[in-house]
């Protein structure tokens, strides 16, 4: 009889660790955009410092983040350190920008390859890859670069690279939901 107990109360966790892993939440930021995220995910703090959207759940060692910049900004800046030439002001330009010191900052296995992709209608390039991070176990990174209206985007998925089987539908599905919901005319 209790083996029968034990069983049921398994198979009953199974069922709502299961149906856990299927809802979502949606996260709008500032009229910018909205990200459809677990439902076990938190709010976090400190996991980038540029990121305007922060969520984790620690106890899985799943995080995502999005960093958002202004286009017209980021072509200034570029323009007054005279980096046209280095940096074309398209999503091409920016990934690169912003990927050409990931050597420095991770131990990568292989270099990443991005894809260019739309993600609900808008033009964008996804990489994935393993790296280690000073101190830190191998991790898995799923991201995307994004080309918005008046802003570029970078949403960052990672976990244990142990665990990125476990993990990696719920990352593409993070960055395929990703929405711009922008409505300023520039």
């Amino acid at each position: 009889m209790k083996i029968k107990a034990a069983i049921a109360a398994i198979a009953l966790l199974l069922l709502v660790s299961c149906d856990d892993e299927e809802k979502t939440q949606t996260v709008k930021i500032d009229g910018k955009y909205l990200l459809e995220i677990p439902s076990y995910f938190t709010k976090a703090k400190g996991l980038n410092e540029d990121a305007s959207l922060e969520y984790q759940n620690a106890i899985r060692e799943l995080y995502v983040v999005v960093i958002d910049e202004d286009k017209a900004a980021l072509q200034k800046m570029i323009d007054e350190n005279e980096l046209y030439d280095v940096y074309p002001s398209n999503l091409g330009g920016y990934m690169k920008l912003v990927t050409e010191n990931f050597e420095t900052g991770f131990s990568l296995d292989t270099l990443p390859v991005a894809k260019d992709i739309k993600i609900n209608g808008l033009p964008a390039k996804v990489m994935s890859f393993e790296g280690k991070v000073a101190g830190i176990p191998k991790v898995y990174y799923k991201m995307a670069f994004v080309e918005g209206k008046n802003r570029y985007y970078q949403v960052m998925s990672w976990t244990l690279a142990d665990r990125k089987g476990k993990h990696e539908a719920t990352m593409q599905k993070m960055i395929d939901s990703f929405k711009e919901t922008d409505k300023s005319k520039n």
